[in-house]
């Protein structure tokens, strides 16, 4: 079971990088890059589910605040009107 939800969420991954690469504007690549972040998160839960161990919460909880920290900056960005407001 765990290695089906392992495939289901590269895919998902190779789905958000898709759109990461192709997105037709800022706002949707932060998007994406916020969504291919929780992804991760969840392969790394996952992968700590099939270890049965809990060290890899800690790596779950630094980058879930590295991504809203990440995504917060981008919003501050674009509120403000880009680099020139």
């Amino acid at each position: 079971m765990v290695t089906v939800s392992l495939v289901l969420l590269a895919c998902a991954a190779a789905l958000c990088s898709l759109r990461l690469a192709v997105g037709p504007g800022f706002v949707d690549r932060v998007v994406a890059a916020d969504a291919l972040a929780m992804v991760l998160l969840n392969v790394v839960l996952t992968v700590g589910v099939l270890e049965d161990t809990r060290d890899y919460l800690d790596v779950a909880v630094v980058l879930a605040a590295l991504a809203f920290v990440g995504t917060v900056a981008a919003a501050r960005f674009v509120s403000r009107g880009g680099p020139l407001a």
